[in-house]
């Protein structure tokens, strides 16, 4: 399985959503995604510190998320500009580079701040 970066951000913006001191236990999404593939990247989201939770099985996906981390939360506001997600992905498969969850942070965070008009 590879990373896919839209759907950690996806799930990432669905927690950051829920109501605070309620787990979350269903994900929505527009399109069909396989139960396993959501698990390993909920696993690895909780491996990444991006969110406190538990996978409890894979087939069928069943967890609970807890809440977004410290990590998780500044993932979110370097995120959430579709723009800016959108350029630093596209830069990012232009160049040909594997991105790490650290390296893609620091892309947002420096794509963000020229968005702003801070760099």
């Amino acid at each position: 399985m590879t990373r896919d970066f839209d759907l950690i951000r996806e799930i990432l913006f669905q927690v950051e959503k829920s109501p605070s001191g309620e787990p979350l236990q269903f994900l929505s999404f527009k399109h069909k995604i396989d139960d396993a593939v959501v698990g390993e990247h909920l696993q690895l989201m909780i491996e990444a510190d991006l969110i406190d939770g538990e996978v409890l099985s894979l087939r069928p996906v069943s967890f609970v998320i807890k809440r977004l981390t410290w990590t998780g939360q500044d993932f979110v506001s370097n995120a959430r500009n579709d723009t800016v997600w959108r350029r630093v992905m596209a830069d990012a498969k232009a160049k040909g580079t594997s991105v790490t969850m650290s390296v893609l942070n620091g892309l947002l965070t420096k794509g963000a701040q020229k968005y702003a008009g801070l760099g």
